[in-house]
Formats: structure tokens, C-alpha cells, sequence
């Protein structure tokens, strides 16, 4: 496998006392400014998203759900009239509070790509028979968002759609209770380097892998197997989450940044982002 990343070169530039003489100038680099904004529009169209939740014929839920973006966290202010909760474990997670706050979020990203994603903190209160507060979640992977009642997939209900320009998800591993995946938002590049802007979610505390910081990689578009790695790398939004409901499910991980890479846009022509990085050209995507 070859090392695509460069060293700093020695040696001074051209130099002259004669009048009119000029110094050779260092080419520009990319920019590595983050100005990627996500939006989220409901099913309703409206603020606000009414649902009845049901086990066959008994209504276990009636929600009322308002959702709304803090950066990359989507925010769930939910009101629900409280009922038998049908959760996992029959009711064993406690409290009505507690059993609404085991909600997932499934993902529906196209392509057959779909994620779960767990809560990266919730503050719920029992009162006067109604659960009411807030659920936060990631909003790092675009597409349809069904709320996940259980996490079990028996009781779910539409929320929206998380919508974000990009170029393909990176899916990364499949052998973790917490989904993982990276995305990439865009790239810029230049005659010197290549900045990757992406957002990614993970587990804590299972086999997902890291950050893409230090576990993403450009793989090149041919036969050699030459593989660059971020030479820099910046965070622009972290959020490990506190959630874990009786230590049943591993905690959830997001973060938003930027990759550079010292090499440039003719350079890494079609090569594909690796996460995590394999060293292979057998997937990942495909850079322009």
C-alpha cells in the first residue's frame, strides 16, 4: 500500500537583489470554512406532527411532536397522554417518562441505506397522566425519520425528512447496537489540497469505529492500493450523548468537521473516501 500524504519540502524559494525580480508564490489552498446548514420539514408540513400509536386495537400513545434543528440536533418537544406503554421487557424500563424515553429514531436514507440512531439525551417528566419535554437526537444523515417507539421497530410513526446536500453516505460497520456511518457534505479543492466536509454518528462503548478524523482515508480509483490520510483535520460541532437506559444500549456519538488532505483536486480525481479506512477501492464515495 502506498502513502499518498506529502511532507514539507526544504529549500528556499527564487531570490534576486535585481529591480523587477519576483519570489515564487505558494499556491492557494482550499477553503476549510464549514457552511453546511441542514432543514427538516415535517409530514404534516406544519409545525407540529399528531399521531395515535396503537398494539392491534389499544391505543398505547397519542403524541403531539415539534420538531426543530440546533445545528446538527433535532430536537423532539413531545406531549402524550400516558397509556400501557407495550415497550421491550414488558414495561421493565420503569417509570412513563423512562419507557417514552426509549425512542430511536429509524433512518431511511435511499439506496437500501438505512440507520437507526438512539437518543443522545432525553428530559421527560410524568404529570397529571401526560409525558411532556423534549428528545434530542443527530440530525447528521439525510432522509425520512420515523420515530421508533421501543426501538423495536413494532411501534413507529412518520416524523419527517432531514434534508442535506451531499455526495453518499459511507456506512460503517454493521456490528454495532449504535448504527455508524459518515457522510459527506462536499469538497473543496485546489492545485495544493482537498477538504472534505462531513458529519458522522457512532456508538460509545461498542465496536463502532472513530472519528473519521482518525479513521477516514482517500482510496485511489485504480490498481496501485495508494492511500492518503488527513494530513489536518477540524471539529466544528461535537455532541457525545448521556443517554443509556439501564445500560441496555450504547450511548450515541455526532460530530461535524473538515479533512484536509495535501494532495490535490487532479490528484485525488475519483478516488473514494474509505470509512473506516480499509485500504480497499471496493466502495466508499466517490470524490469529484
Amino acid at each position: 500500500m502506498v502513502s499518498g500524504a506529502r511532507g514539507s519540502s526544504g529549500g528556499s524559494g527564487n531570490s534576486s537583489n535585481d529591480a523587477g525580480s519576483t519570489t515564487n508564490a505558494a499556491p492557494a489552498t482550499a477553503s476549510t470554512k464549514f457552511n453546511i446548514t441542514p432543514s427538516f420539514q415535517t409530514v404534516s408540513g406544519r409545525g407540529t406532527v399528531s399521531a395515535t400509536v396503537r398494539d392491534g386495537n389499544i391505543t398505547v400513545w397519542h403524541l403531539a411532536m415539534t420538531p426543530s434543528l440546533k445545528g446538527f440536533e433535532l430536537v423532539v418537544k413531545i406531549y402524550a397522554p400516558y397509556k400501557d406503554f407495550p415497550g421491550a421487557d414488558n414495561n421493565n424500563y420503569g417509570t412513563p417518562s423512562k419507557q417514552l424515553g426509549v425512542t430511536c429514531i429509524d433512518i431511511d436514507a435511499g439506496g437500501g441505506n438505512q440507520y437507526e440512531v438512539y437518543p443522545l439525551q432525553y428530559n421527560l417528566v410524568y404529570n397529571s397522566g401526560a409525558v411532556w419535554g423534549t428528545i434530542t437526537y443527530s440530525a447528521i444523515v439525510p432522509g425520512s425519520y420515523v420515530l421508533d417507539l421501543g426501538c423495536t421497530g413494532n411501534y413507529t410513526t412518520p416524523l419527517g425528512k432531514l434534508s442535506i446536500d451531499n455526495l453518499g453516505i459511507a456506512a460503517g460497520s454493521t456490528s454495532n447496537m449504535a448504527d455508524d456511518a459518515m457522510v459527506v457534505y462536499g469538497v473543496n479543492t485546489s492545485a495544493a489540497d482537498t477538504v472534505v466536509k462531513f458529519g458522522a454518528i457512532r456508538g460509545i462503548g461498542d465496536s463502532s469505529p472513530g472519528s473519521p478524523t482518525s479513521q477516514a482515508c482517500l482510496v485511489q480509483d485504480g490498481s496501485s492500493g495508494a492511500t492518503w490520510h488527513p494530513a489536518q483535520s477540524a471539529i466544528n460541532q461535537e455532541i457525545r450523548g448521556t443517554w443509556d437506559v439501564d445500560q441496555l444500549f450504547s450511548r450515541s456519538w455526532f460530530e461535524t468537521g473538515t479533512l484536509t488532505f495535501n494532495e490535490s483536486a487532479s490528484q485525488i480525481k475519483h478516488a473514494l473516501l474509505d470509512y473506516p479506512c480499509q485500504g480497499t477501492n471496493s466502495a466508499g464515495i466517490t470524490m469529484p
